[in-house]
């Protein structure tokens, strides 16, 4: 966890450019860019810290590389960091997540969401996605959640973070306005969604279950939570009695499942058509 005096949130100031990688606020940010539990996340390039401004949030600390050319493009960004500063082109491969960094990053408070924030949006289905391990995967199916207006996205303890550096690349935006509740536990997920009158339904591998229905057979005008497991491997056994519903998606033979991502687009987009 960043500590709340650190150096990196002193007020406003330039400081010099900075040529050594032992450097601590190098050290620092490299830190932020590598902790999921960091209370501060690590954004890189043009996009994504526009769509952190237009969504209101607050740089705390804007890091230019050297080799970027002095532009007027950089102005209403730097005039809204809290600090900023230079650093060696070199320092900056060290800090950056990408292959091919476009020479700037910046670092902001990651958003606090509550039960509160997914509450309210209700009836609009949210997701549980338990234990998805492939980054790209889980931002996919947080960009999707806020296209098709769902109410949130919660995450199992395994799950893959969120707020990492290429989930937030790959979520284009979304995880800025989209309410997201990372790693809890299922006892408290079962008990805050059915204390806000959430039901449960799970995913079927094509229809192994015979309970399980059509998934354009369900009543999507009403408040569900979906819950979405890995590929090929469903959902753990331990969700089995908190289900109200199971549902399957019609594939044809030889094909046994879609992609995680391409699921929960297919049941947030009959929700969309139900609820339209």
């Amino acid at each position: 966890m960043v500590d709340s005096q650190s150096k990196i949130h002193n007020p406003k100031s330039t400081i010099p450019t900075i040529t050594s990688r032992q450097n601590p606020l190098v050290k620092e940010i490299q830190k932020i860019r590598d902790d999921r539990s960091s209370p501060l996340i690590f954004l890189e390039g043009p996009r994504l810290i526009q769509e952190a401004l237009l969504s209101n949030y607050v740089i705390e600390v804007l890091v230019i590389s050297q080799q970027f050319p002095e532009t007027s493009f950089l102005d209403p960004i730097r005039a809204r960091a809290k600090q900023h500063f230079k650093v060696s082109d070199q320092v900056f491969q060290a800090i950056t997540d990408v292959e091919n960094p476009q020479g700037f990053l910046a670092i902001v408070r990651r958003p606090a969401w509550s039960w509160n924030d997914l509450r309210k949006r209700s009836p609009a289905p949210v997701l549980i996605l338990n234990d998805l391990q492939d980054p790209g995967n889980t931002a996919s199916i947080v960009r999707t959640a806020e296209a098709a207006g769902a109410g949130g996205v919660i995450t199992t303890p395994k799950t893959a973070h969120l707020f990492s550096p290429k989930a937030i690349r790959g979520a284009m935006g979304s995880t800025f306005r989209l309410p997201l509740l990372e790693h809890l536990t299922l006892e408290e997920i079962v008990k805050e969604l059915h204390a806000a009158q959430y039901s449960l339904i799970g995913t079927e591998v094509r229809k192994a279950n015979q309970s399980a229905v059509v998934y354009t057979k369900i009543n999507w005008k009403k408040p569900w939570a979906i819950v979405l497991g890995q590929e090929g491997q469903g959902l753990s056994a331990d969700w089995e009695k908190h289900l109200d519903k199971r549902v399957h998606i019609p594939m044809a033979e030889p094909v046994e499942s879609l992609n995680v991502a391409s699921s929960a687009a297919i049941l947030l987009y009959e929700s969309v058509r139900q609820r339209s």
